[in-house]
């Protein structure tokens, strides 16, 4: 990820908030004003002002491979604000919003992790609580 030194409609944005990445795409100029589309938590896909996204928190572009063209993300996620999904952690959160624009692919690289890291605790509780074998054979 890098700096932003000068922003347009279509770039894939981030901003850390302390405990994970918020993905957003920037939506350009509306009536002056920068505005971005994102998928909050609880809410569905949105327009907000930039400001409102960056609340003063360094805001960088997120280099994604096989990133259409910024105009095609651009009309992307306006589509994508007119018929939106709702929120799932797992499935269609805000990364998965913005890589989708940006590359027809929703991935979010944070729940592949999370889901990782569960799995394997949960592996791990399973073998100290059930034995080895006894997971072996319920994996089998």
């Amino acid at each position: 990820m890098h700096r932003i030194v000068q922003r347009r409609g279509g770039m894939v944005l981030a901003v850390w908030n302390g405990q994970k990445w918020h993905f957003a795409v920037h939506a350009g100029w509306v009536n002056g004003v920068e505005t971005i589309i994102d998928h909050r938590l609880w809410h569905l896909v949105q327009s907000r002002t930039f400001e409102d996204f960056a609340r003063g928190r360094q805001v960088i572009v997120v280099p994604l491979e096989g990133h259409r063209p910024y105009e095609e993300v651009f009309q992307a996620a306006w589509e994508v604000l007119k018929s939106p999904p709702e929120y799932n952690l797992w499935d269609s959160n805000c990364e998965h919003f913005a890589t989708g624009c940006a590359t027809g692919e929703p991935r979010s690289r944070q729940a592949e992790r999370a889901k990782k890291a569960i799995g394997e605790a949960a592996a791990f509780i399973a073998c100290a609580t059930l034995g080895l074998g006894v997971l072996k054979a319920i994996l089998d």
